[in-house]
């Protein structure tokens, strides 16, 4: 299975880490007892750490199991991610539905995949933080991810890093076939919080 959706997969060998993937979702199931997607192969478990680093600590959620950066696409989910995901299990045949979203996934190289979790790592802690229901984060309107970009990245991020934060937000939409609103006003917020960074940067050379 995947994606908590109740979707039978025994095992994805192809999928972005080589794992097995089983969750056990059913019509019934909710956000309090659903038992997200989950890696099985022993090999490519991530066993969380004692102390996680400040900066990669989230909320604990059943919507958030501890997985890797690459990961976090296939087995992060949202109240919205589910209903669509059952709602596609009564036209199409479960394994058909799962296989789309690892290909979908599959699409983007190892190591971009992964630079990408780190903005969805980011926008959920920033969720967290201002305490944000989980209905807001998926689909994320675009005022959600300016105040995102505003807030987390002005001064301190590049605007590379932060048009890659964005790009893995709109692959995790994209993935599970959520509408993506970044459009021109996220685009200025961008712009805006990189050209910020660039100065800050410059002040020690301007004052020595």
């Amino acid at each position: 299975m995947i994606l908590g959706t109740g979707l039978n997969m025994s095992c994805v060998d192809s999928s972005p880490v080589g794992t097995c993937l089983q969750s056990s979702y059913t019509p019934s199931t909710t956000i309090n007892n659903a038992h997200i997607c989950t890696q099985l192969c022993p090999s490519r478990q991530v066993v969380p750490k004692k102390i996680i680093q400040h900066s990669s600590r989230i909320a604990q959620s059943p919507l958030r199991p501890h997985v890797s950066s690459s990961d976090r696409f296939l087995h992060w989910m949202t109240p919205w991610g589910l209903t669509r995901l059952q709602q596609l299990s009564q036209f199409l045949p479960c394994d058909i539905v799962a296989w789309e979203h690892v290909v979908l996934v599959q699409a983007v190289k190892p190591n971009t995949l992964s630079n990408y979790g780190a903005g969805l790592l980011r926008f959920t802690q920033f969720c967290d933080h201002f305490n944000v229901e989980e209905a807001l984060r998926k689909p994320a309107p675009e005022w959600l991810l300016s105040h995102f970009i505003t807030t987390r990245g002005a001064g301190s991020v590049s605007s590379g890093s932060l048009r890659t934060w964005l790009l893995g937000l709109e692959l995790w939409h994209t993935v599970n076939g959520v509408p993506w609103n970044g459009a021109h006003h996220l685009k200025r917020a961008t712009q805006g919080a990189g050209s910020q960074a660039l100065l800050l940067l410059a002040i020690p050379n301007a004052h020595p």
